[in-house]
């Protein structure tokens, strides 16, 4: 409320003797609803302390790729390009630098 004037109301008008006033400030529901929301509580705080493990059963292959297959491109802020690609431990490369 606004409280823009000093008469209150609910001091000089008592509702609890019509059936809705009654049915309104019956305190039976805010019992049942606080006990839920304990219970609720309660095994809120107890599924905090449950180990958790997130795993995936499924079949399929995997496939993956060898490191020349895969080039790793940088791109970078100065006109141009920086490739890098990784040979095999059998190979022979040239290095070749352009300016």
């Amino acid at each position: 409320m606004l409280n823009i004037t000093k008469n209150s109301l609910n001091e000089k008008v008592d509702i609890t003797g019509y059936e809705a006033g009654r049915k309104v400030f019956h305190s039976k529901h805010f019992k049942y609803f606080n006990l839920f929301l304990k219970f609720f509580a309660a095994f809120g705080l107890i599924a905090l302390f449950l180990p958790w493990t997130q795993t995936i059963s499924s079949t399929g292959s995997v496939t993956t790729l060898s490191p020349d297959k895969r080039p790793q491109t940088i791109q970078s802020a100065i006109p141009g390009l920086f490739q890098l690609q990784f040979p095999f431990l059998t190979q022979s490369f040239k290095l070749s630098v352009k300016r």
